[in-house]
């Protein structure tokens, strides 16, 4: 299931947009309206 829910993320937005905070990488519009409609953030503070 953790497995997947990352496959899926990356299949999606072809990176782990949660992680973007953490290496300083701007977040597309995209990215940010997943997080808005309560996407998975892995236990990372969302962008």
């Amino acid at each position: 299931d953790f497995a997947q829910k990352h496959a899926e993320i990356i299949e999606r937005f072809g990176r782990f947009p949660h992680r973007n905070p953490i290496i300083g990488r701007e977040s597309t519009s995209a990215e940010i309206c997943y997080f808005a409609e309560g996407g998975q953030t892995f236990g990372q503070v969302p962008p």
